[in-house]
């Protein structure tokens, strides 16, 4: 019985020090370029549930009284509390004041997204502008195309323009007759611009995200709608048979989701430069595909000292994908230091695969 026990504890560390380590490395991987470390990247994606796993591998060592293997789940829970706490915004109440606030949602809504007809994503569509009344709304894969001189979004978003007193913003360079992320206002808006993403050799997407200036109680401002690159849309879970051990089944999508990482860091890199050079006040908004845990994410916000709105001020999960079960935060506002985020949410209604994030902002006092 005594060695059998002991073969169990011997397994615990065994599996323990594997978690820690992932722990550990998903926890640094933000701070990390992806390249030798994409593997880490992957890893970053489930942290908060990786957190959850060292919380409860940190009981059972309690539980067995191993003082100092307990202390060092608690130092790893300490990390995660620090990167988890949602800092000030837990202490404060949420702002009933609408006097000068500007309501931005972004939200990634193509058209006849998985489940719906296009009668019901339309109906969805104008219960959630109705209800969440956004002066600034921001849209990733949802084209709108060229018509007389004018951008005009597909039968899901023309609810806005045709019925729900938004206007779009008018073209500006764009390549092509269409945009993917087109932008809608209630509130003056300057043209929109395409700027294309660098494209590597070995790259044959084009990826754009797309600039549109506009104007605030009388200041000017720009929105930046960014919408970075993707795994693809083939999913392991959507094959017909899944294959968990087969080396042959996951080596295309690890081949996917290495490249996916590499490029999404010469965007942010490229973004950040980009925006370095504005003069006027900015919101970065859209799908950056990635975590607050990956290094994309952390170069947007960090490198340009940019708040985020949900983390500042946000309130309930804040994850944005998947529509049906939320799991991870994706979409996001970040705001440059003129602005305040008063609050930030994740509505219910969900005409899409994601759900659209809703900020509410005002200039700060000066």
């Amino acid at each position: 019985m005594r060695n059998v026990r002991r073969l169990g504890w011997w397994l615990f560390l065994a599996l323990d020090g594997a978690l820690l380590a992932l722990f550990a490395g998903a926890y640094a991987a933000r701070y990390l370029q992806p390249g030798f470390f994409w593997q880490l990247e992957l890893a970053a994606v489930g942290l908060p549930y990786l957190s959850l796993a060292v919380a409860a591998a940190g009981l059972a060592a309690i539980l067995g009284r191993r003082w100092a293997l307990a202390g060092l789940h608690a130092a790893a829970l300490a990390l995660a509390l620090a990167r988890f706490s949602p800092h000030e915004r837990l202490l404060r109440e949420a702002s009933t004041d609408t006097t000068g606030v500007l309501t931005v949602m972004t939200f990634n809504a193509p058209e006849k997204a998985a489940g719906y007809t296009l009668a019901e994503q339309r109906r969805s569509m104008r219960r959630l502008i109705e209800a969440e009344q956004p002066d600034l709304a921001a849209f990733q894969d949802a084209h709108a195309f060229l018509e007389a001189g004018a951008l005009r979004g597909r039968p899901h978003l023309r609810v806005l323009t045709d019925s729900l007193g938004y206007h779009a913003a008018p073209p500006g360079r764009i390549r092509g007759a269409y945009t993917e992320q087109p932008v809608f206002g209630r509130i003056p808006l300057g043209p929109l611009d395409e700027i294309e993403l660098p494209v590597s050799p070995d790259d044959p997407s084009r990826l754009r995200f797309v600039r549109v200036p506009f104007e605030w109680q009388g200041r000017p401002a720009v929105l930046y709608n960014l919408h970075l690159r993707s795994f693809g849309r083939a999913k392991p879970w959507r094959e017909d048979t899944l294959k968990l051990f087969s080396r042959d089944f996951w080596r295309p999508y690890l081949g996917r989701y290495e490249r996916a990482f590499r490029f999404r860091a010469q965007e942010a890199a490229f973004i950040v430069e980009r925006i370095r050079a504005e003069r006027v006040p900015v919101i970065v908004c859209g799908d950056f595909n990635s975590t607050p845990h990956n290094s994309a994410y952390y170069r947007l916000k960090h490198d340009l000292g940019l708040q985020d709105a949900f983390q500042e001020a946000g309130r309930g999960w804040g994850s944005t994908y998947h529509a049906r079960y939320p799991l991870v935060r994706i979409d996001y506002v970040l705001v440059g230091r003129e602005w305040e985020a008063l609050g930030a949410h994740v509505p219910e209604e969900h005409p899409s695969d994601h759900r659209a994030l809703v900020a509410r902002l005002r200039w700060k006092e000066s």
